[in-house]
């Protein structure tokens, strides 16, 4: 299987066999052969060609996920890579984006750390807090007609973080 990256490194996914994640934050399957049985008896091959497997975002945390195998094997694909390429997560670490961007799955914006290196990270990049264009587009939402069921379902927010970013007092300066 070819890529469009040149420099893009594919390493086998830790616990998921046919699985490939990439040093880019891109995950794929890998081409395979499935022994089967036709309805009629006869043994038979079934070849399947691998392909990039399409990321769905956490609308709560902003984190890729990649769902492997039948629908119940969905990780986070900063995990992925940083299992692949980096190694086992040590005990009381967890993976940082060192950008504090959650969507940045590249390798070399992943690290190991403790949560307090996470709090920093989030804090020099000045990621603390909520958005203010999230809020901005809450209100806009319920401005139009949007009702607050609806805003809680489509941005992954609990009710209580709408209503008091709808009613109550909001820090300006995320």
């Amino acid at each position: 299987m070819t890529t469009a990256h040149a420099t893009e490194s594919w390493r086998p996914v830790v616990g998921h066999p046919g699985y490939e994640v990439s040093d880019l934050g891109r995950v794929r399957s890998v081409d395979r052969e499935v022994h089967c049985i036709s309805r009629h008896g006869t043994p038979h091959k079934r070849r399947y060609k691998g392909a990039l497997l399409k990321l769905w975002r956490d609308p709560k945390f902003g984190y890729f996920s990649a769902v492997m195998g039948r629908g119940v094997n969905s990780r986070p694909v900063h995990q992925l890579v940083a299992e692949a390429f980096i190694g086992p997560r040590p005990e009381g670490q967890e993976v940082r984006h060192l950008n504090s961007d959650g969507g940045d799955n590249r390798l070399c914006n992943l690290a190991y750390g403790t949560r307090s290196d996470n709090n920093r990270d989030s804090t020099k990049n000045k990621k603390r807090g909520h958005p203010f264009r999230k809020v901005v587009r809450v209100r806009a939402m319920y401005e139009s007609g949007v009702p607050l069921r609806s805003i809680v379902s489509a941005t992954g927010l609990s009710r209580s973080t709408v209503c008091s970013w709808l009613y109550g007092d909001v820090r300006r300066s995320a």
